[in-house]
């Protein structure tokens, strides 16, 4: 993605084959987008922390439990 940044903050910008920006517009977008790939990683690592939560429970029952595996 190329971006073309006009001379004055007056300016619109324009993003390379796509329409074209005022710096206000052009703030909040980056801005949400952000937000998003923030959400997703939050989102991510808890999927991670469940995870690690349930293989520890595996562990423990293994570890715990009356059964001999050969």
């Amino acid at each position: 993605m190329t971006l073309w940044l006009g001379p004055d903050v007056n300016d619109y910008w324009s993003i390379e084959g796509g329409r074209h920006w005022s710096l206000g517009e052009l703030m909040d977008h980056i801005w949400s987008q952000g937000d998003l790939m923030m959400k997703r990683i939050e989102k991510r690592t808890q999927e991670i922390e469940v995870e690690k939560d349930r293989a520890a429970t595996r562990r423990n029952q293994y570890e715990h439990s009356d059964c001999i595996i050969m």
